[in-house]
This record gives C-alpha cells, structure tokens and sequence, in this order.
C-alpha cells in the first residue's frame, strides 16, 4: 500500500485549558498533571490506494475504464472517528464513507480531492489528493472548408480530445468504398479536390499512448461547372416519324445542378426551343427535323451538346401527276409521258398507276414514276392517278383527264383558220398582179 503523506492541521485544545503563554511553566505541568488528557479532532490522516489492485500505480497517471480503490484513516483522534466523507473540489456534495471507489474511472472523474473525518470534537480534511485520468483520443473531427471550387487548394485539420495530447496521425481517403491511405503524419494535409472526388470522403486517425480514434467522414462540396453535355433519345425507340411524339434528354455532370435551354439548328439562334432536361414535342412534323442542341449551365460554367440530328420520315405528300408535252397540243398518235411527283422522307420506293374511265377503273402495268403511252389512239382516254409509297406509308395523286377527241377537234379548228388566212392571201396576190397586167396593155395601146 502507498502513503499519500498526512494532515498537517494545528491541534484544538480542550476548552478548559488555558494557553500555556499566559502561565509560568512549573503551574502549566502541574495543571497538565493533574487534568486528563487533551480531546482532539482527527487529525494525521493516512491515505492508501491502489488501481486495478496495484498500489504502486501513480494517480496522476490513471488510464480510463480502470478500477481505483482510495481508503482514508485519521491515526489521531480522540474521541475516535465517527465518520468519513469524501469531498472534490468545485463540488459541494461529498460522498460518505471512508473508502472512495471508481469501478470504471472516466475522464469526467479527474480532479483534486479531500478527505474528511468527524468526531465530537470536530472536523480535519486530509491533504489534497489530485487524480488525473488519461484517455485515447475521442470527440475526433477535421475541421475545413465544407464547400469548395474545383482546383482550389484547401487545408484539412485534424482535431480531438485527448490526455496525453494526441502525439500521432494518420490520413486516408474513401471514395466508393476504395481505401487510398495518405503519406502525411501531422494534424493538417493540404488538397486539392477535383470533380471526381464528389463521391470521396477523408477520415484522419488520431493517437496518444492510450488509444486510438478514427474522425467522421468529412466529405467535401466539390462544385465545378458543367461536363459531359450529351443528348439521348427517349422515345420513340426506332425511327421518328410524322405525328410521333419524341422525348430528348439532357444529360450532364455539374455541381451545383445546371440550368438546361434547348436550340435548333444553331445555338445562337434567338429563339429557343424549351428549358429543362427534358424536350417533349408531342406530336412531331417534316418542318421539326433537323439537329437539336442543349446548353448546361450553373454559377461556375456552361457547356453545348454536340448536335443530335432528327429526321422525321413521312410518307409521300403532294402527289401529283403532269402531262408532256402539255395535254394541250396532244395529238392523235403522239407519244405522252405522264409523271407522278411527290414530296417523302425517305425517298418514294414505289409507284402504281390506275386509268379510270366511266365507271370502271384499271390498274395499269407501271411501278416506275413515268408512264409512256405511245402512239395514244382514242382508247387511251381517261382519267389518269398514281399512287406513290414508301416505308412509312402511300399517297394518291388526283385524276388527270386526257380527253384525246377535244384536242384534235381543236387542232382541226386551227387548221382551218389558217387554210382560210392563206386563201385570202392567195387571192390578193392574184388580184393585184391581174391589176398590173391591164394598166400595162392600155399604155401599150395608146401609144
């Protein structure tokens, strides 16, 4: 067992003596003779204690979650001791026994402490007993920046409450569960976070010859400007078609999240197209292809798409049929070559031809985008339409008439106006070369 030292209070004598200054010597020992002995408070205190069992372990260096046993006597008291307490400074509430226990000792139970004794007399305190527990490192954080700009160097501390001081570090960095260990031993590392460490989180350990202790996480708001701008199709899965309704959507990396705007045919065209990631056309036309782009921005940057094309396919609109030459100088025995136009995306494939005449319809043996009659005869009139198709779907065109009995009438028509023009003509000519003859033979004559 150790001993702490012992009380060093001044003795209190018993009321009935008179203090030996105010008597001359030879009646101070006669008195002394003749009284019984002096009553006292207790007083020279013994202090024993021992830490898991071992009484050398020194209080001052007492590890937490140890046992600690303290036992108090006073060796002089008269009359004897009736009870013991014991007291902590800055605390008014003592504990009562002569025994002071710490079964699992915490950091919270460092601090100076008193015993004290009673008997009849009075009161005496022990010498002041100091415990000073030591504890690994706890309460451990890093302190930094929470918010930072990509490719801005920024300081991390590591910081915790430790006794002994926390004397030894280490660093590490978790990104997706990948453990990457940082070749640093001191409570501070310098960094420079990247947009690939958005996912990432750094954890110091600190030590002291008691323990050690990892911090939280400290993940750091790693914010930088848009990246990666791309745009995907939703729907339709396939080719885009006429009516279709079509979802595009931008796709994009940035810290914070960026604003979308949508253009068509060219990012500096004034108008755009709609805002947000996500473009919706309902119900698609020809007039909509053509390449789109999307635009991500937030407070640190921007960043356009490459173009994504559209092609919307229809099928063939506009369908029509013309006459060459012109329906109008058709004549008996031509040759004519009617043409079906139209307008498609993709390209028509194919074409069918139909003659109608009267009531009946028939279907001609032509799949190319001209048909040739030759030599027309009268049994080709009719009312002529094409039908004109692809992938997507078909178009028929109108009628077109070729009435082959009108046109030769006309022709016929102006036939005879021309005959009678050159009749006249004729005759004129005739008349007046007569007229030359006769004034001729008179002047003849008469001379």
């Amino acid at each position: 067992m150790k001993y702490l030292g012992a009380d060093t209070d001044q003795e209190i004598l018993h009321p009935a003596v008179t203090s030996p200054r105010s008597l001359p010597m030879k009646w101070f020992l006669l008195l002394s003779l003749l009284l019984p002995s002096v009553c006292d408070k207790p007083r020279d205190f013994q202090i024993v204690h021992s830490v898991n069992g071992d009484d050398k372990r020194d209080l001052t260096s007492v590890n937490e979650r140890d046992t600690v046993n303290i036992s108090c006597t006073s060796q002089n008291s008269d009359p004897a001791v009736s009870g013991y307490s014991w007291y902590r400074h800055t605390q008014n509430k003592p504990v009562s026994g002569q025994i002071l226990l710490f079964e699992s000792i915490t950091k919270d139970d460092s601090g100076n402490y008193q015993c004290e004794a009673r008997n009849n007399v009075g009161t005496g305190r022990s010498h002041t007993i100091t415990i000073r527990v030591q504890y690994g490192p706890r309460n451990v954080e890093i302190i930094s920046e929470d918010t930072v700009k990509e490719g801005t160097e920024i300081t991390l501390t590591c910081r915790g409450e430790a006794n002994p001081p926390v004397h030894t570090y280490s660093w590490r960095k978790m990104c997706n569960r990948q453990r990457k260990d940082l070749r640093e031993n001191t409570d501070t590392i310098r960094i420079q976070p990247t947009r690939n460490d958005t996912s990432c989180s750094y954890i110091c350990t600190a030590g002291n010859s008691v323990s050690s202790r990892d911090s939280t996480p400290k993940h750091i708001n790693v914010q930088y400007g848009p990246g990666d701008v791309t745009i995907v199709r939703n729907e339709p899965q396939g080719e885009v078609k006429e009516g279709d309704r079509v979802t595009l959507t931008c796709n994009s990396r940035s810290n914070p999240g960026a604003l979308y705007t949508w253009y068509k045919d060219s990012v500096n065209s004034a108008a755009n197209k709609g805002t947000g990631n996500i473009l919706t056309i309902r119900s698609i036309t020809p007039t909509e292809s053509g390449d789109y782009y999307c635009k991500a921005e937030n407070v640190i940057g921007r960043q356009t798409s490459k173009s994504f094309r559209i092609e919307v396919l229809y099928a063939p609109r506009n369908v029509k049929v013309s006459i060459s030459p012109s329906d109008s100088a058709i004549h008996e025995g031509d040759n004519i070559t009617l043409s079906c136009t139209s307008d498609s995306n993709p390209p028509t494939s194919w074409y069918k031809w139909v003659r109608r005449q009267g009531e009946e319809t028939e279907p001609l043996e032509s799949s190319e985008r001209d048909l040739t009659l030759y030599r027309i005869t009268p049994k080709q009139e009719g009312v002529y339409s094409c039908e004109a198709g692809n992938t997507v779907g078909a178009n028929r065109s109108d009628g077109r008439r070729i009435a082959f009995g009108n046109n030769r009438g006309e022709s016929l028509h102006v036939i005879l106006i021309l005959g009678i023009r050159a009749g006249i003509f004729i005759v004129a000519v005739v008349l007046t070369v007569a007229g030359v003859c006769v004034c001729e033979g008179e002047t003849v004559k008469g001379s």
